[in-house]
């Protein structure tokens, strides 16, 4: 007996009904085709019969013309919409089609999932067209009911590894995984393009019958495809503390989310001894003993005080903090030192420094304010003061009488304190730097007068406490022991840790949580620039700034040096001009140590797909930022004023991933952000205004872990 007797007899005994159709077809009774030559291999599975290799059988066809559907370009940035208009909707892509389950809206599992064949696709070299175009016809298809999506494959995901036929890495499950940026996808009846609206892909319902053609008529491919290729960060415990001219904000940072208090604001209750809210903006915040942050406050006289811990959301017991006649400018910090059981806080700002007792009954305390009669040093104002045991390390601001320290230097200044915690200048330790003019590379220093004074201390691994300086060019590192500068340089004039590829003036510092890494953050940009690549050639390279955080390792070697792990990154794959090539001031190195503080890669990506963008990039470019670092990520503020954050484009605050090196980029009420369809305009930082989405200034930043 041959495989088709074999077949009708065995369908006899289970009671199934074949008939013989004239196209030599076979069917069961649900009208299913089922091919001779593979009858014996099949099974029934939800409505479908399918081969045991898996393919649904039939020889079903659809035909259909294909659009852009109306004004498709009014979702993009207007400077960027007629050049992605001109340069990717052409209509010139491959077509794609998927055939999935009613239970599958998204495709992650397509039945069929194809390209059109040379045939199917017509012979008009521009297969979609706006508003009408040829008709396709698709053949060979299973019959039954199915989910169906038509896609452009477009030529610019082709030509870049993207294509539909491509193993491209994707954290995209949808779609099979084989949609990317460029690609358009069918859309909802009806669902077109505005300005505030970005059509989703879906899929339409049909139904297939073998030996039949069916007719969809005209569809739109509505949906431009963009993927989310924003690092992730990993969720870890803790919360970023920041102060704002709203007051306290949180993010927690295992759902990086920002916190919503019980009265439904997202700024933290703050109130005064009486229990009254304190208006006022946080000009900064000084670290106490385990998760305590005192927040300082300007008011329109003066200042306050008060103890907050960010991680259980609650007012300290300490005492309040007056501070008659705190500037309303600038930022403000300080210090706060336990003694033998004896506490005092420091608060400095730009026109002065301020100490208080924080042990006694008193709900509030006035502190005091040291002047020019207290010794020559206090006539001006401070831009940190550092705890250091039971001393206290001041960096004076620029107003410092120049006998003390030049107008061109970062000083130090390490005083001793009398028994009621007053600092005392009868005999001090003095650091100061060596301005730099020029590096080993031969990088010019920009003028010392836009430099802003910072320093740090940290423990190296073989137990030395060291003091790290800022100054234009190089991290001047001293020994606090001894007060001797540390030599980390040997092979140039300059004595100290060099960074002038990585940007001038490192003046904000912070210590990573395990104690190992110092990071530091430039004021200024380096003078020599980073190079992206435009579209695919090598060659067409366009010049973006140049400014990357210095991580200094602390864990080995003999004089602390940028981490290891960061001291060899290429981060535009490009060795650079000579100087005084293309008004090139310096030499561009092959290797970009550091970590990227201007999301240089976003900017990289943007020009890698559409080179023509180069004259409206997105320019992040942080003023006056300080950092915090957790073990995974790195946070920024910049240094605004009411209304504006000092981040631009990296919103009120920004975050980096340390693994990948890369700014994340936050979205706005969606589920990733978009960068085609957010475009240059577009915050892409943390919104710590979502009611509003408006910038606001931001002087503190903290990292709070349990």
């Amino acid at each position: 007996m041959n495989r088709y007797m074999m077949l009708l007899a065995g369908f006899a005994l289970l009671g199934c009904e074949l008939s013989d159709d004239l196209d030599g077809g076979l069917y069961d009774d649900g009208g299913h085709l089922i091919d001779r030559r593979d009858a014996d291999t099949s099974k029934e599975d939800g409505g479908h019969l399918i081969d045991i290799d898996g393919s649904v059988t039939g020889d079903a066809s659809l035909k259909f013309k294909l659009t852009y559907g109306k004004n498709p370009s009014v979702q993009f940035p207007s400077d960027w919409a007629s050049i992605i208009a001109t340069s990717y909707s052409k209509g010139d892509g491959q077509i794609a089609i998927m055939l999935c389950k009613l239970s599958d809206p998204t495709c992650k599992s397509p039945v069929v999932s194809r390209k059109l064949t040379s045939d199917e696709r017509a012979t008009d070299p521009n297969p979609i067209q706006f508003m009408f175009g040829p008709t396709l016809t698709v053949s060979h298809l299973p019959e039954g009911q199915f989910n169906l999506m038509v896609i452009e494959d477009a030529s610019a995901s082709i030509a870049r590894g993207f294509g539909f036929d491509d193993a491209f890495e994707t954290r995209e499950k949808d779609w099979d995984g084989k949609v990317s940026e460029f690609d358009r996808m069918l859309t909802a009846e009806g669902d077109e393009p505005t300005a505030d609206h970005i059509p989703e892909p879906a899929c339409h319902q049909i139904t297939l019958k073998s030996n039949q053609t069916t007719d969809l008529g005209t569809l739109e491919l509505g949906h431009f495809h963009q993927r989310d290729i924003s690092p992730v960060l990993k969720a870890e415990p803790g919360v970023i503390a920041v102060g704002t001219e709203e007051g306290l904000k949180i993010v927690d940072l295992q759902t990086k989310a920002l916190v919503t208090f019980e009265n439904g604001s997202d700024s933290a209750p703050i109130t005064d001894a009486g229990g009254n809210p304190i208006n006022g903006h946080i000009c900064g915040t000084v670290r106490g003993e385990g998760h305590t942050l005192y927040l300082i406050y300007k008011l329109q006289s003066g200042g306050v005080v008060v103890p907050y811990d960010p991680l259980l959301r609650t007012q300290g017991s300490d005492p309040m903090i007056l501070l008659p006649g705190l500037s309303l400018e600038e930022r403000c910090s300080g210090a706060f030192i336990n003694e033998e059981n004896e506490r005092f806080l420091y608060v400095n700002a730009s026109n002065g420094l301020w100490y208080a007792p924080l042990d006694g009954s008193d709900p509030s305390i006035t502190a005091e304010a040291l002047s020019l009669e207290d010794g020559l040093l206090f006539g001006g104002g401070f831009r940190q003061a550092i705890p250091y045991g039971s001393k206290l390390l001041l960096i004076p601001s620029p107003r410092v009488d120049a006998n003390l320290c030049e107008e061109n230097q970062t000083c130090a200044f390490l005083l001793d304190r009398d028994s009621g915690g007053r600092p005392v200048t009868e005999d001090y330790l003095r650091f100061k730097t060596a301005p730099a003019t020029t590096s080993s590379d031969g990088v010019q220093a920009q003028s010392h007068a836009q430099m802003r004074r910072g320093g740090s201390i940290a423990r190296f691994h073989n137990g030395d406490d060291l003091l790290f300086l800022s100054d234009v060019l190089e991290i001047a590192v001293f020994n606090l022991s001894s007060g001797e500068q540390v030599v980390c340089n040997s092979q140039s004039v300059n004595k100290g840790i060099e960074h002038a590829y990585l940007g001038q003036s490192f003046s904000q510092f912070t210590l990573s949580p395990d104690g190992k890494t110092l990071w530091a953050a430039s004021d200024h940009p380096s003078p020599a620039m980073l190079y992206a690549e435009k579209d695919l050639d090598p060659e067409s390279r366009s010049a973006q700034s140049r400014r990357l955080f210095l991580p200094i390792d602390l864990s080995t070697g003999d004089v602390p040096a940028i981490a290891a792990a960061y001291r060899s990154r290429d981060l535009d794959q490009f060795e650079g001009l000579p100087a005084n090539a293309a008004s090139n001031s310096v030499p561009t190195p092959k290797i970009d140590p550091g970590l990227d503080a201007n999301a240089f890669w976003f900017k990289q990506y943007l020009l890698h797909w559409l080179g023509s963008l180069v004259g409206s990039l997105p320019n992040p470019e942080p003023t006056l930022p300080s950092i915090a670092v957790t073990s995974s990520a790195l946070w920024m503020i910049g240094e605004g004023s009411n209304g504006s954050s000092g981040l631009g484009q990296l919103s009120n605050l920004a975050a980096f991933d340390l693994d990948t090196g890369k700014a994340v980029l936050f979205p706005r009420g969606e589920a990733f952000y978009r960068p085609w369809t957010g475009g240059n305009a577009s915050s892409f930082g943390f919104d710590l205004t979502p009611d509003t989405n408006a910038e606001i200034a931001v002087y503190s930043i903290d990292y709070v872990s349990p």
